[in-house]
């Protein structure tokens, strides 16, 4: 009990303490604390000042990067508009490429259709015109059907001896000389004659030999291997081992 009172006593002197200044001192701490609060006022209005000024420089700021935000926004918005814009273009010119490829491309398969029949129209209009020419043209022997009649002929029995008679029509004289040509440089001995035109007319070369000579054979064999076409006959021969009639020319093609 004793040392609680003790306690107490201590700490109402130490309060008794603290208020127990003298008034100079008091004055001073007085003064210092006025001072105190005058320039805690002056920094809280510097410090209100500061943050309001700098806070509207910042939402000006702000407000810029907003801006330039919105405005690089609506740029790239407005570049991939454009994009898409060529690149439906684009596309579109795409399908009318295809659409013009696939027209020429039909119309190159209808050319070629065009151009086959054409060429088919064209050959058969060529094979037309090359046997009307074949069937107007002059009848001739070739080197290769001279050839092989003069060989032919030159190893058949000798002599030979053929008669030929020509018309008066200029395509049989000049077909008759090329046979006579031949005979002649095959050795082939014979009288010629000419005759006009007959009636009826006889078309060809008709050849009459004799069926009991050999010779006559021997003649027969020697076209058949030269491939000159004739009328082959058998009959009266007289003299000749054949005798030979240059008829007009035979209607159609000439061999």
């Amino acid at each position: 009990m004793a040392t609680t009172n003790e306690n107490r006593t201590v700490t109402s002197g130490w309060k008794l303490e603290i208020f127990n200044l003298s008034q100079s001192h008091a004055d001073l701490i007085f003064k210092i604390s006025n001072i105190g609060l005058i320039f805690g006022a002056l920094f809280v209005l510097l410090g209100t000042i500061g943050a309001i000024w700098t806070g509207a420089i910042r939402e000006r700021y702000s407000d810029e990067r907003t801006a330039r935000n919105e405005a690089e926004t609506a740029t790239a918005k407005a570049t991939a508009a454009s994009a898409n814009a060529r690149a439906a273009s684009a596309n579109e010119r795409a399908a009318t490429a295809n659409e013009n490829a696939a027209l020429a491309n039909e119309r190159t398969e209808e050319l070629k259709k065009f151009n086959l029949q054409l060429q088919t129209e064209l050959e058969k209009e060529r094979v037309e015109r090359l046997r009307l020419e074949a069937s107007i043209a002059p009848r001739h022997i070739s080197e290769k059907q001279r050839g092989a009649l003069i060989a032919a002929l030159r190893a058949a029995p000798q002599p030979i001896s053929v008669q030929v008679t020509l018309i008066g029509d200029e395509e049989s004289a000049n077909y008759g000389k090329l046979l006579i040509n031949a005979l002649g440089a095959a050795g082939v001995q014979g009288q010629t004659s000419t005759m006009g035109i007959v009636s009826p007319p006889q078309y060809g070369v008709s050849i009459r030999l004799d069926k009991n000579r050999q010779k006559s054979h021997s003649i027969k064999a020697a076209f058949e291997k030269a491939h000159i076409p004739v009328n082959i006959s058998f009959g009266e021969t007289g003299a000749f081992d054949a005798v030979i009639f240059v008829g007009l020319r035979p209607l159609g093609p000439s061999l």
